[in-house]
């Protein structure tokens, strides 16, 4: 087997270091950007990637939000926004200049897979000191994920679950000793996301097993091990919120007998409530910016002043963002960043739906899933994220496309 090149070692430092540590993120992308500068036949690598109309997307998005500065009046926020979204245009850039086979791709994804596996053995670790040295609970929601927002940590975890059902689908016949490792990895993280206490994360978590099942059941035509499997899944949830940790359900149980009560006040600090008020006061901010919205650094601003102008205390003290990425965007650059964001998940959405490529198309859902309820584009975590993993899969796809369709042609 041949052994990882220099770029290979690259992805595979950043994505073991993205739910892990974000500094380290940050450096594994400098050396990759090394790696792509030093690398060599520079213009025709350019040329190669730019073939890529999701990188076309992908560049777009990102000039229409260094264009948002030229009718913003806070540059300070928008140039440190430009900063944080680099990513959106440096990685799928990159990315496409390389060629990722098979092999290469499952070895980026481990290392991801190793890299959710030591979070979470240190947020347990992290856990247990605090229970039995310090004598506090530590073990739900941000308490526990001290290294990332729980939010965050849940989606990587969601796609950590996708990998492993894709290594049980596509990896052909599988050791029985080997099947169990990925069955108890897969219980692993699911207590890592029940843990997490995510409400988002937590219904992403189900969607993303009721699919992976169903559809490794129709792949191998076993329905009854399939049921199987949602049965030691369902018990996971089970034990842990009927017995072990029964408070993770009470965040779940708060936010439904709010938002059962009927209307919300714009007082309330409930955080899915908090959500609503929030997202009422941006549709009604947008109205009057959806043409080319309020640029890329007042957004935040013209937020905060409609959060006071609305008596949305919570948001407005703690200056939150739009918790929605599709609303955020389209407040901040307009109706065309808006239809762009949508056009960087429908092209690859539609090329996996036909190449039927269940990690690229579960990736793609995972992400428009949690842009609903977070702006990830607003932080390192969801940039870095989002970009590298569609970047990587989309490429490793077209390789395999290019590859059939050489050998068709022999």
């Amino acid at each position: 087997m041949r052994s990882p090149a220099l770029h290979e070692y690259a992805f595979m430092s950043i994505a073991f270091c993205i739910p892990v540590n974000r500094s380290l993120v940050s450096v594994s992308i400098i050396v990759l950007l090394l790696v792509f500068v030093f690398g060599g036949n520079l213009k025709q690598r350019l040329s190669g990637a730019f073939s890529n109309r999701w990188v076309w997307i992908a560049t777009g998005l990102y000039a229409m939000y260094a264009a948002g500065m030229i009718y913003s009046q806070n540059t300070v926020y928008g140039f440190t926004d430009l900063q944080v979204k680099l990513s959106i245009l440096l990685l799928p850039v990159v990315t496409s200049c390389f060629e990722i086979s098979r092999i290469q791709l499952k070895r980026i994804l481990f290392a991801f897979l190793a890299g959710c596996i030591t979070s979470g053995i240190f947020c347990i670790a992290s856990a247990c000191y605090d229970y039995f040295i310090l004598h506090k609970n530590s073990f739900l929601y941000e308490a526990f994920s001290f290294l990332l927002h729980p939010t965050y940590f849940a989606m990587y975890l969601c796609f950590a679950i996708c990998i492993v059902f894709r290594e049980l689908f596509e990896t052909g016949k599988i050791g029985k000793r080997l099947r169990i490792k990925f069955l108890a990895l897969l219980v692993f993280f699911i207590v890592l996301i029940i843990l997490l206490s995510s409400k988002a994360g937590l219904i992403c978590s189900g969607l993303v097993l009721i699919f992976s099942l169903g559809r490794y059941a129709a792949l191998t035509g076993m329905y009854r091990q399939a049921l199987v499997y949602a049965a030691l899944f369902s018990s996971v949830y089970v034990l842990f919120f009927g017995f072990i940790i029964p408070a993770g359900m009470s965040r779940i149980a708060t936010s439904e007998k709010i938002l059962m009560q009927g209307p919300i006040e714009n007082t309330t600090v409930e955080s899915s409530s908090v959500r609503i008020v929030i997202w009422k006061t941006g549709l009604g901010l947008l109205k009057e910016n959806y043409l080319f919205g309020t640029g890329t650094g007042d957004v935040k601003d013209a937020l905060v002043k409609a959060y006071h102008d609305n008596g949305v205390t919570h948001a407005y003290e703690r200056k939150l963002n739009a918790h929605n990425q599709y609303l955020q965007t389209f407040l901040a650059i307009g109706i065309a960043g808006f239809v762009l964001l949508i056009c960087f998940f429908a092209i690859p959405f539609a090329a996996a739906t036909r190449g039927k490529d269940y990690l690229l198309l579960m990736l793609i859902a995972i992400l428009a899933f949690n842009f609903l309820f977070e702006s990830m584009l607003e932080t390192q975590a969801g940039v870095v994220f989002t970009s590298f993993f569609c970047s990587l899969l989309i490429v490793s796809m077209r390789m395999r496309q290019t590859e059939a369709v050489q050998q068709h042609s022999y």
